[in-house]
């Protein structure tokens, strides 16, 4: 009954899972069309065995078993999976239909076997034949696929504008290949202690531990955004949330390092991409709180200084992060100071020169073009508007 109940949930939470991640198909490099087919079968499997359990198909007492055409079409779909990971495709070729070639065959022969040749030859001969083909046949691919893994993805050199990226694909395709390997080893097992058995029902029996394992699985892509949604979408996602924090939000863009042409920028890019959100935070909050720029010297060099931030790290953020200066930059936040100041009554008993002056500017004349350039109109007018 529990172990029925087992079956069923790993089917359901399967075909949830497949729903899920469907939806993220296009735009997760952790997904691809052979991922898919697995999880589909395999959740198929389950939710068939559980159903089958409590007499709702009723497949055992119809003599039907699914075991062998679910699992052997899902070698070499997880051989395609790994291959196709590593090219980043999802598109569907034609031409790697002929990894499904042999095991359908193995099927098919198995089949008019044991219709054809039961009589004639021993059943512990026809399945001792059998389960050696398949068990050298699903050496072969996990040999293979580890061979694969270990010299395109595990060893491969890390892709410095992609490197959280590239990181999070290598943990995956391990993880994969870890579950895969365990349910392959288990396989071969059941396989090997039911050759003297009559049939091949007593394999059913021995499905919750790879049901047990992918459950393992689904959790993990339910639960890792990165995987669920893909690491680019996920990060899109954070960008948007952190610049919708940002005081000037059309200052900024963080999603301008896939541009950059310069080796050493790159380099750089790829060592601080996951701080620049962070280090945008901490420079608004030091010239809008504690207001550095009212400092009419203020340097790049005294923010790093403030920051506690190495200052190549700060000119790549006004290099390839914002759309001015960083000239211009504090210019712009000294007339956003101005704005604040002139709300706050700051003229009732000040002059614009004082304002332009307690503000960082060194006289009235560039706080004048400025303030025009930014707001649109004279401070004059402005003020006379307010």
């Amino acid at each position: 009954m529990l172990i029925n109940l087992f079956y069923l949930f790993s089917g359901l939470l399967g075909l949830i899972c497949f729903i899920i991640i469907i939806m993220q198909f296009k735009y997760n490099k952790l997904l691809n069309i052979y991922l898919l087919l697995s999880f589909k079968l395999l959740a198929l499997n389950f939710l068939f065995k559980g159903l089958d359990g409590f007499n709702i198909l009723c497949l055992t007492a119809k003599g039907h078993n699914a075991y062998y055409p679910f699992l052997i079409v899902i070698i070499p779909a997880m051989y395609l999976f790994f291959i196709n990971i590593d090219k980043d495709s999802k598109k569907f070729n034609y031409k790697e239909l002929v990894h499904f070639i042999f095991p359908v065959f193995l099927v098919v022969l198995n089949l008019l076997a044991r219709r054809l040749l039961i009589e004639s030859v021993p059943l512990f001969t026809i399945k001792l034949f059998f389960s050696i083909l398949f068990e050298a046949y699903v050496i072969y691919y996990t040999t293979i696929i580890y061979i694969f893994l270990k010299n395109k993805i595990w060893n491969k050199e890390l892709d410095l504008v992609n490197i959280k990226q590239n990181r999070i694909v290598k943990q995956w395709a391990f993880f994969i290949f870890y579950l895969y390997s365990l349910i392959v080893f288990h396989l071969i097992v059941v396989i090997s202690l039911n050759l003297k058995s009559v049939n091949n029902l007593e394999l059913n029996n021995y499905k919750f531990f790879p049901a047990l394992l992918l459950n393992i699985m689904y959790f993990k892509i339910l639960f890792t955004p990165e995987i669920l949604y893909g690491y680019t979408v996920m990060q899109d996602k954070v960008k948007e949330h952190d610049k919708s924090n940002f005081i000037l939000k059309d200052l900024w863009i963080l999603d301008s390092l896939e541009g950059i042409t310069n080796v050493q920028d790159k380099a750089l890019g790829a060592k601080i991409a996951k701080y620049t959100s962070s280090y945008i935070h901490d420079i608004e909050k030091l010239v809008f709180k504690h207001e550095i720029f009212r400092n009419p010297n203020a340097s790049l060099n005294d923010m790093a200084n403030r920051l506690k931030i190495p200052k190549s790290h700060l000119t790549f953020v006004f290099k390839y992060l914002s759309r001015v200066s960083f000239t211009e930059f504090k210019k712009i936040v000294r007339i956003h100071d101005a704005l604040q100041l002139i709300e706050k009554g700051y003229l009732q008993s000040n002059t614009i020169e004082s304002l332009a002056s307690k503000v960082g500017f060194s006289s009235y004349s560039p706080f004048y073009t400025t303030f025009k350039e930014v707001t649109g109109i004279s401070p004059q007018i402005y003020i006379k508007k307010k």
